[in-house]
């Protein structure tokens, strides 16, 4: 069976990650390794069956909960026993809802511990858990050497497995476009990533 896979939100602005556990039971074809939003294929398919029996409420087949100090709107990116996904920067009580920084986690997906995060600056803000998302936006993108993180408020930045940066660019967005279906894609050795030109006159 194919089936669509819908990205997994999985409720960061509750400030709480829930590892379900049929989804560390899939086939190993899909299992493995989801290095981008689009899947594997980088068609949004994947072939196998798909979990639909659990609840966080429940603590129906819940492998394991970490809670975050900020939510975000990446789904999640995993390679092997690792999963990648971006969040705010804790916001302090009474600040304004948006913000320009971002934070990537790496997690180990076994037990749910987060083992290292990196900072990504933006230049732009966006109000927090907005109506088309927000600076936190994209997923994280792999190929299981390096992963890229996206700050949608302006910066991309590439860091091995172990949390090292090895680049880090940063840029002013040309217009307030944070919509997810520009999610990025890894293409051979090249990371596409759609920019709105002009929105007056919708480029």
């Amino acid at each position: 069976m194919v089936f669509q896979f819908l990205k997994m939100q999985f409720l960061f602005n509750v400030k709480a990650l829930a590892c379900v556990l049929s989804l560390l039971c899939l086939p190993h074809a899909y299992c493995d390794n989801w290095p981008q939003a689009a899947g594997p294929s980088a068609n949004w398919k994947v072939a196998g069956e798909a979990p639909t029996h659990w609840s966080v409420v429940e603590n129906k087949n819940i492998k394991w909960r970490t809670t975050l100090p900020e939510g975000g709107q990446s789904s999640l990116t995993i390679w092997a026993d690792k999963g990648f996904l971006t969040t705010y920067k804790p916001l302090q009580a009474g600040e304004e809802a948006s913000a320009t920084d971002i934070v990537g986690y790496c997690l180990d997906l076994t037990n749910g511990e987060v083992l290292w995060t990196v900072e990504l600056p933006g230049s732009v803000s966006f109000g927090t858990a907005g109506v088309f998302s927000d600076v936190t936006v994209f997923a994280p993108v792999t190929n299981g050497k390096h992963v890229w993180f996206f700050n949608r408020g302006g910066s991309i930045g590439c860091y091995n497995m172990n949390g090292n940066q090895v680049w880090l660019r940063e840029h002013k967005p040309p217009a307030r476009h944070n919509n997810s279906q520009a999610e990025p894609i890894l293409f051979q050795n090249q990371i596409l990533v759609v920019e709105v030109l002009d929105k007056k006159l919708d480029t």
